[in-house]
Order: structure tokens, then sequence, then C-alpha cells
């Protein structure tokens, strides 16, 4: 239990309410009035003593994930974090969202099992939030300095290395378009189209860009996000992907409520344009088209590549997603 409970907060098996309230600063009015929140924000059967574990857990979590660094980890939850629409981790357990502050912090550290080295904060829902092979959202990188490569999850002392003008000025203008397909395709989710779509980047830089972006506004709108890498391991990875779909089996709820939907962000997706990755791509189709747990942003970089995949009729992805690729970044990939 102690290598779980960092934070001394167990006695006796049970996390001891005082401890956990004087370590997150909480009022016993404060904490009612949380409790009461997250009840009204569709949990109304949480209980003040669940709510004090699930305090608990978190704090240990968090703790645990920052190598045990108790100022660390208490700087944390208090720090504005972009990934939370500008929030801090307190906001939302005081806001009655701490149960999409859990997924927030699970899916980091279940992320972390792929990548021991590092520790992971995407979005809620993020199980693998991947920008590059090998670098993640990293919770100890600066939430301080919103131009940090981090993405504003961590608390380290990281300072943002110097650039030209014009290299900043190119930056902006990544960093702009990325917020324009964020708000266009959170929308699109919003207004519950759930249209696929899929985005050619011109660069990592570009590609990371826009899955920060896409991340950030759908925190705030309260969209679930899920990026997955394919380029390590394309067909294993995508065969994961295939298997937790329902395929045409989802029909059979069709005239009932959809669940809350979560933004499949597959990245490296061009890997498949070519003849030699034809096989994981006939089953994820048939299975994709009719699955309504997932809506879908596809990502690559190789602009002849994408189109291989989406618009020729003889391949089983013809017109599976709209192209959202913006006007500057086609002319971009023509150049190239």
């Amino acid at each position: 239990m102690e290598g779980l409970d960092p934070l001394g907060f167990t006695q006796d098996g049970v996390p001891r309410r005082d401890r956990v309230l004087n370590w997150f600063g909480l009022s016993a009015e404060a904490l009612a009035e949380a409790v009461q929140q997250t009840r009204g924000s569709g949990s109304p059967s949480e209980t003040t003593d669940h709510f004090v574990v699930q305090l608990a857990h978190l704090a240990n979590a968090v703790t645990i994930g920052l190598e045990r660094d108790t100022a660390k980890a208490a700087k944390w939850f208090r720090a504005p974090n972009p990934m939370l629409g500008g929030c801090s981790a307190m906001d939302m357990i005081q806001k009655g969202r701490i149960h999409r502050l859990q997924v927030f912090i699970e899916s980091a550290l279940q992320a972390s099992v792929e990548y021991p080295d590092r520790v992971n904060l995407a979005g809620p829902g993020q199980a693998e939030s991947v920008d590059s092979p090998g670098r993640r959202f990293d919770m100890r990188e600066s939430a301080d300095s919103p131009g940090s490569p981090g993405n504003g999850f961590g608390l380290s002392d990281s300072v943002e290395s110097p650039r030209t003008e014009p290299g900043r000025a190119a930056e902006r203008k990544i960093e702009a378009i990325a917020e324009r397909i964020a708000d266009h395709v959170t929308y699109r989710l919003t207004v519950s189209l759930g249209l696929p779509a899929r985005l050619v980047c011109p660069s990592d830089e570009a590609e990371q860009a826009v899955v920060d972006a896409v991340a950030r506004v759908a925190t705030v709108r309260e969209i679930l996000v899920e990026v997955i890498d394919l380029r390590p391991a394309p067909a294993e990875r995508l065969d994961a992907v295939t298997a937790r779909l329902d395929g045409w089996e989802s029909r059979a709820a069709k005239n009932a409520l959809d669940p809350m939907r979560t933004l499949l962000i597959p990245r490296g997706f061009d890997v498949f344009g070519d003849d030699a990755h034809d096989g994981p791509i006939y089953p994820f189709r048939f299975k994709f088209q009719f699955d309504r747990k997932f809506l879908w942003l596809f990502v690559g970089q190789d602009a002849s590549r994408m189109r291989f995949l989406f618009d020729s009729g003889q391949r089983p992805l013809y017109r599976a997603a709209g192209d959202i690729t913006p006007e500057d970044w086609q002319q971009e990939s023509r150049r190239l």
C-alpha cells in the first residue's frame, strides 16, 4: 500500500478524509459543493466517501507519475492547463468534472506503459495520444510557458529555445491553420454530423499543431479524443483498432440514443497508401463504416498516398472520409 499511497492518505486501507482535504486545500463545504456539482453533471449516485476515494486516487496517481515529487504534484493540480480549456485540475474537480479528469490522468499513465520513460498527459479519453514516434504529451514539461513543446501538461523548469522571427512567424501561421482545422472538426462533431474526415499535413510540426489544437478544442467542447500513431507497427496497430469496432452489430442499436462518441485520430495513415498494405485495410473499412462508438480524423503527410487510399474507386476506403486539407497545405503538398 505504501508504494501506491506516496501521499500517506490511507489508514487501515481507507483514505482519511481530513488528510485528503488538507492536501487539496478543500474545506468540508467546498467538498460538499463539489460532490453536488458532480451529481448535477450526470452522476446522481455520487457519494461523499466515494468522491474522497477518487481524490486520493488521482493525487497519488499524479504524484507517482511525477516521480513522487509531492510539491510538483500539488502544483500540477493548481496550474492552468491548456488541455483542460485553460482550467486547472482543481477547477475540474470543483466544477463537477472529476470523472473527466480521472480519464485524463489515467489515459496518460496507461499510455506510459508503452513508453515507460515518459509520463503522458493527453486530453480526456486519449488512451494513446501520440505526437511523433517515441514522443508523447508529457506532464513533466512546462505548463507555465504556452510555447513549450510539452503542450502545457506539466511543471518542469524547461525554457523554450530562442527562435528567429521568420521561424516564429511560420510557426504562428501553422498554429493559426491548426486552430481553424480544430474548430472545423469539432464543430462537425458538436452538431452531430459525425462525418469522417481526412487531413494531409505538410510537416511533422503541422501535424503536431493539429493534434494539439484538436485535443485542446475538443476538451473545451467535452469531446473525447484518442490519438493513435500507426507508424511504428502499421498493420498491428490498425488491427488493434479494428478489433475494438462493432461493425455491423452496432446497427442493432440504430434507434437507441448514441453514447458519447470518441474522436479517433489515426496518425501516419498514409503508410497504407500502397499495394503492400492491402491486408489490414479491408476488415477495417467493413467495420469502421458502421461503428457507432467512434468519429474519425485520418491524418497523413503524403498527399498522393492519401488520395490513393480515399479517392480511388478500386480501393476499400473510397469516399470513406472527406478531405478537409486547407488550401495552403494543399498547395504546399503539390510543391513537394
